[in-house]
């Protein structure tokens, strides 16, 4: 499928529960490669990570 076809569904610009789940599933991953040294620091870079009120304040507008 090409880059350029459309998607289907709503995907909002809002990062979330969504986007979190994900990280939470590939946590183990990154860990089993070396990428980061323990789900620790995955977890409080999740804690820490999003700044929604600047999505939300753009997708008001």
């Amino acid at each position: 499928m090409p880059l350029s076809a459309p998607t289907h569904g709503h995907i909002s610009p809002v990062p979330g529960t969504a986007q979190t789940k994900v990280l939470e599933r590939i946590a183990p991953l990154l860990v089993s490669e070396n990428l980061v040294a323990d789900a620790k620091h995955v977890d409080e870079a999740l804690d820490s990570l999003y700044a929604p009120e600047f999505a939300r304040k753009a997708a008001a507008s």
